[in-house]
């Protein structure tokens, strides 16, 4: 792996900046949601992206590298680690609303970044244990049916009106998103009454 194969390591700083959110409480429990959504898409404005993709031989050796799936097996026991931390946590009877309220978004930017995207990336990988890692990961989300939509209902039908995961025409995002959570398990349970 070539030193640019570290910058992934970055994806680290979302679960640190999580445990300390909960770990801090107070108003810092809103650190989480103010890095996230607020530091990071202004960076974003004033960093210069790249626009170079891999070459074909690149792509090669960087699929053969186990940094990059070492680096995803770990949001397992990363996010597991939060997952309890934030449980241990959010059953203090002394914290206050406002602060359980924050701890919570912390968490669910976690469930986000680790237990849902890394999730989908293991997901898609063919090996039992990649596969048992994703359900593992989508637990923690409750968002198990995400691996059977996804990989038998969304691929199939991306793009058409019956995918629940493809926005319509003209839909907003508010109504996109309760009508893809809604659809997508109601497509996962209809995909398994089909499979038996």
């Amino acid at each position: 792996m070539k030193f640019g194969g570290f910058k992934y390591l970055f994806v680290l700083t979302i679960p640190g900046v999580v445990l300390l959110s909960i770990l801090l409480g107070g108003l810092w429990s809103y650190f989480a949601l103010i890095f996230t959504f607020i530091f990071i898409p202004l960076l974003e404005l004033y960093l210069k992206p790249s626009l170079k993709n891999m070459s074909e031989a690149e792509e090669a050796i960087a699929q053969k590298d186990k940094f990059y799936d070492i680096l995803l097996y770990l949001m397992v026991p990363i996010q597991y680690f939060t997952f309890f931390y934030f449980l241990t946590r959010i059953g203090n009877p002394n914290l206050m609303f406002f602060e359980k309220t924050g701890m919570t978004i912390a968490f669910g930017i976690s469930c986000g970044v680790l237990g849902i995207n890394a999730a989908h990336e293991l997901g898609h990988r063919n090996s039992w244990h990649e596969q048992w890692m994703s359900k593992l990961l989508l637990l923690t989300s409750q968002y198990m049916h995400f691996f059977i939509e996804h990989n038998r209902g969304h691929h199939k039908n991306v793009a058409t009106d019956l995918d629940p995961a493809s926005g319509k025409y003209g839909e907003n995002l508010y109504t996109f998103q309760i009508r893809s959570v809604k659809d997508g398990w109601i497509s996962a349970w209809r995909l398994e009454g089909e499979r038996n």
